[in-house]
C-alpha cells in the first residue's frame, strides 16, 4: 500500500507491506538522506529523520493499524523499536 505524504517531509514513494501474522515493512525514497528499508514485529514504532513517526498500535493476520505523526526533525538519526524486533537497512 503506497502512502501519500505532504510533499514537505521529503518522501515521494513511502510503501507499507502487511506479513502476517505480526510484521509491517516500510519501503521509503528519500531524495535528501537516501532510501531506506525498516520493518516492525509486533507493536512499536519506526521514527524517521526527516520528521515522520509511524506507530504500529496493533498488528495480526488480519491486518495492521497504523499512526502517523510528526516528530522533531532529527537529520542524523532514524530509530525504530519494536516489541518482536525491528530494524532499518539504508538502501541508498
Amino acid at each position: 500500500m503506497r502512502v501519500p505524504l505532504d510533499p514537505k517531509f521529503g518522501m515521494p514513494k513511502f510503501t507499507i507491506i502487511h506479513k502476517a501474522p505480526n510484521e509491517v515493512r516500510f519501503h521509503i525514497s528519500r531524495p535528501a538522506y537516501g532510501g531506506m528499508e525498516g520493518w516492525v514485529k509486533g507493536t512499536g514504532y519506526l521514527a524517521l529523520a526527516n520528521g515522520v513517526k509511524v506507530t504500529v498500535k496493533k498488528v495480526d493476520r488480519s491486518g495492521a493499524v497504523l499512526r502517523f505523526q510528526r516528530k522533531t526533525m532529527d537529520p542524523d538519526n532514524d530509530q525504530v523499536s519494536a516489541s518482536d524486533g525491528g530494524g532499518i537497512i539504508s538502501t541508498g
